[in-house]
């Protein structure tokens, strides 16, 4: 046993880099908005793609879940999750080829779609088989090196490919980094299958389910009553409010996207930048971080917050001011983003995690989860339409007002940690 853990440490670890790579070089929520408007095709479906990419994998978690939960291997599951994303981004970079609108825009959604579903099921996967094969401290051990690792390699073959590509045909630089990611995560695919899992006894879950069905309500009227539980907190309701507020940070890094290509996307290396900076933000973001370690969550919040209506800030000037408008001078702002992205993420989930209570607080976060998330994609459909028929820049606009009054709600409304907090309802 002691044997197959180190074993699997190894093999992970391997797993962990390239797979991390892969994301790094080529995040879907980037690369996707980002070529799609270097070939033109219309805005108004940009802001779509990744609403569509995200809303989908939630889907398909939900529909893979009694599969995962029986399967025998699931690293099988985890392998086909990893094949079917990287064929979407296959999809997203061969689009380039076809010279007819209609035809690129099709191609990406069903890109979209497919790197949804391959997220859904590849995510749960992981997250169901890393705790079976690894303990706390390794897990916390593979994701600290994996993920410093992967950003340093990933600014080194970025800063390649931005010299390499001076002076070519700025599509090529910027499909070259799809190409590398999806090699990169074949490799990681792989190597999964060299994992030492062990089987699930047949029968199992079976026994389990027959159980558990006896004088149970319905896996829905289950879902609804969990929900109407969490509704009646009073600091829930101004968490779902916040949370929403702060998808000004979480979920608009394709409009930075779409805005930087409007106005770089002819330019060689300039998506090459942009994967530097933001892996910049992620490295510089943990020391930063483990720096306001012992500052209160709301302090952090704040800070993800005003770095993220800095980034806005920049953006705009760079829009109104032709002279700066070299790529070089937009990398800032996506090492921003990235650093408000990561404060803003983990913390607004250590606050969930510390005010739910033990007993049904799933029905906590999958409450979050549903109305951020429906709420995040009708939001993405008007800034999209926004930047089709206006400008790019007014997404950017409306975003940084919406930053101003998060910044306001996380304030004065949102409920400091008490404990136990999640008792008090009102």
């Amino acid at each position: 046993m002691l044997t197959d853990s180190r074993w699997n440490l190894r093999v992970l670890l391997a797993h962990g880099l390239f797979t991390s790579v892969g994301h790094r070089l080529a995040p879907p929520r980037v690369i996707i908005p980002y070529i799609y408007i270097a070939v033109g095709a219309p805005t108004v479906f940009a802001a779509i793609l990744v609403p569509l990419l995200y809303g989908i994998s939630q889907l398909s978690q939900t529909v893979s879940a009694p599969l995962i939960a029986k399967a025998k291997l699931r690293k099988t599951y985890l392998v086909t999750g990893k094949i079917i994303m990287l064929a979407g981004m296959v999809l997203a970079a061969v689009s380039i080829q076809f010279d007819w609108i209609l035809a690129v825009t099709a191609i990406f959604l069903l890109a979209a779609a497919a790197v949804g579903v391959g997220q859904g099921v590849g995510s749960l996967a992981y997250s169901t088989l890393m705790p079976e094969l690894l303990d706390k401290d390794r897990r916390s051990l593979l994701f600290n090196i994996a993920g410093g690792i992967s950003a340093c390699a990933v600014i080194g073959f970025a800063l390649a490919t931005h010299w390499y590509f001076q002076g070519e045909d700025p599509l090529t630089s910027h499909v070259t980094l799809v190409w590398l990611a999806v090699s990169s995560g074949i490799v990681g695919a792989i190597l999964v299958l060299f994992v030492r899992e062990r089987p699930k006894a047949a029968g199992a879950e079976q026994r389990t389910e027959e159980a558990g069905n006896r004088d149970v309500p319905g896996h829905w009227a289950q879902i609804k009553s969990g929900w109407a539980f969490s509704l009646e907190h009073g600091w829930f309701r101004q968490y779902i409010i916040a949370q929403i507020l702060l998808l000004s940070i979480t979920q608009v890094i394709p409009f930075y996207a779409m805005h930087a290509a409007s106005l770089h996307a002819n330019a060689s290396g300039s998506l090459s930048s942009i994967i530097i900076a933001l892996s910049v933000g992620a490295v510089l973001s943990g020391p930063v971080l483990l720096v306001m370690a012992r500052r209160s969550i709301h302090t952090k919040l704040i800070a993800g917050i005003c770095a993220s209506a800095l980034s806005a800030v920049m953006a705009l000037l760079i829009d109104g001011y032709p002279d700066y408008q070299h790529y070089l001078y937009y990398t800032p702002i996506f090492v921003l983003l990235s650093f408000s992205m990561q404060a803003v993420n983990i913390n607004i989930r250590v606050y969930l995690g510390e005010m739910a209570p033990n007993d049904g607080g799933a029905y906590f976060f999958s409450a979050s989860k549903m109305f951020a998330g429906l709420i995040g994609i009708i939001v993405a459909a008007v800034l999209g339409f926004l930047a089709h028929y206006k400008h790019e820049a007014y997404p950017i606009a409306i975003i940084l007002i919406i930053n101003v009054i998060a910044m306001f709600h996380v304030f004065f409304y949102l409920p400091r940690l008490v404990v136990p907090a999640a008792e008090q309802a009102t």
